[in-house]
């Protein structure tokens, strides 16, 4: 699992989550995960909840 925190979908400020590790994301937090590989994941919060998707920039 790889998880980063801002409002733009950068690959250079992402770092991966450990088998067994957690992340909290405070709400209204602006974050971006992703995958590389199997990866099996939990998601535990209160609602109510709203996802926003953002563009990613185009790769040069």
């Amino acid at each position: 699992m790889l998880m980063g925190m801002g409002d733009v979908a950068d690959a250079s400020r992402v770092s991966a989550l450990a088998v067994g590790e957690t992340s909290l994301v405070p709400a209204a937090t602006h974050h971006l995960e992703g995958a590389r590989g199997e990866t099996i994941l939990l998601l535990n919060g209160t609602g109510p909840l709203t996802t926003n998707f953002i563009k990613a920039p185009a790769k040069p």
